[in-house]
């Protein structure tokens, strides 16, 4: 029988095991409850009642049956998906974006709007709409909304986790206080690059390990290692901020020669005098022109793709709304970065995010439901 921590009395026992349980059941994808009592080494009258249990709360439920090697076909269980769900909302000078998402990592719901940022009632009253019309239309309860996630541009506060920032920029001077009072679930702020960079950390059965880099307005991004931030106070991969060569075009760190300014894509569109839509509509219909804007940027996105490759020896992954666009050229710019390589490996190091400019938004609410876990992992110690 699984020993239980000491000092806790049987009912604690029993919650110890029922999170044990799901978070078997999280890690497989699906098991049998005679895989349950093994992997978890209960016995089997135990993990029957609390499959009972967990069904009847409407967190399990049977699955499909699996073939029968003689007798009756086993039956396996699994989480209910929708049993715990949470949003993310990306806020940036321009957009509002928002994503549902639930306990398998399953995007339920996105939602994008044009609207400029300003720190006023009416704005803030807006979003607010906007999240309880998503919650309606999902026909969402508190019985398994877990939480609200907003996506703004700040900076990481030390030793502290990264849902606690200090507004920056645009949302300078924000009182993240008063927001959090118009809601009557769980409100989280967070850094709008690392939220990004979360979307891509995988399910706990197959954490990544990998360089996210965002090319969005903002460039940044964050270095994965098994499915958690690596560095200290989770600040790593303010990539957008390394120095690439000299320019006129200032960054918003007030420095000169920022990878920014050459791979956000704002570059695009300053140069095009167009967004990114009609861009690539011109692209495809053969427009010269911008045909040469287009191979300058991804050049400049190559050599930022193979100096993190240099530096980390690990996949590299594009992310952010210039994702889908680049991931258009994928085989072009893997075979340049092959013929790079300095090793010759002659390997595919290059990947891309399907989330492109949701990555924030999914992330934010991935960051609510993997809070809910650990606290629950905190009760148990």
């Amino acid at each position: 029988m699984q020993m239980s921590p000491p000092g806790i009395n049987l009912m604690e026992v029993r919650h110890v095991n029922k999170h044990s349980v799901v978070r078997a059941l999280h890690e497989q994808g699906a098991m049998t409850k005679q895989e349950i009592s093994r992997t978890l080494n209960l016995s089997l009258a135990t993990v029957v009642t609390l499959i009972k249990e967990l069904t009847e709360e409407g967190i399990v439920e049977q699955g499909e049956l699996l073939a029968s090697t003689g007798g009756r076909k086993p039956v396996v269980y699994q989480i209910v998906g929708n049993a715990k769900l949470s949003l993310g909302v990306a806020l940036t000078g321009h957009h509002i974006r928002i994503a549902l998402v639930n306990w398998k990592h399953e995007v339920i719901e996105k939602y994008r709007e044009k609207i400029t940022y300003s720190n006023s009632e009416t704005y803030w009253r807006h979003v607010y709409q906007e999240v309880m019309k998503v919650l309606k239309k999902e026909r969402i309860t508190s019985r398994n909304f877990v939480g609200l996630n907003f996506v703004i541009d700040g900076n990481i506060i030390p030793d502290a986790g990264y849902e606690d920032i200090i507004p920056v920029g645009i949302f300078d001077g924000l009182d993240v206080s008063v927001i959090k009072d118009m809601y009557l679930c769980p409100v989280y702020f967070c850094n709008s690059v690392k939220a990004a960079a979360y979307s891509n950390v995988g399910k706990l059965s197959s954490r990544n390990t990998c360089v996210y880099i965002q090319f969005d307005r903002t460039v940044g991004g964050a270095v994965i290692a098994n499915g958690t931030f690596w560095g200290l106070s989770n600040r790593t991969g303010e990539f957008g901020h390394m120095y690439f060569g000299e320019n006129n075009k200032k960054c918003q760190c007030g420095n000169y020669g920022c990878l920014q300014t050459y791979c956000s894509s704002d570059v695009i569109r300053e140069e095009s005098g167009m967004e990114l839509e009609d861009f690539f509509r011109e692209i495809e219909q053969g427009n010269k022109k911008l045909m040469s804007v287009w191979n300058s940027y991804k050049k400049n996105v190559i050599q930022a793709v193979y100096n993190l490759r240099v530096i980390f020896d690990i996949n590299v992954m594009i992310g952010g709304e210039m994702a889908p666009y680049l991931k258009r050229w994928e085989e072009e710019l893997k075979e340049i970065l092959r013929i790079l390589d300095i090793y010759q490996e002659q390997k595919d190091y290059l990947q891309f995010s399907n989330g492109g400019e949701f990555d924030g938004a999914i992330g934010a609410a991935l960051m609510v439901l993997q809070k809910e876990d650990e606290d629950d992992i905190e009760f148990i110690k």
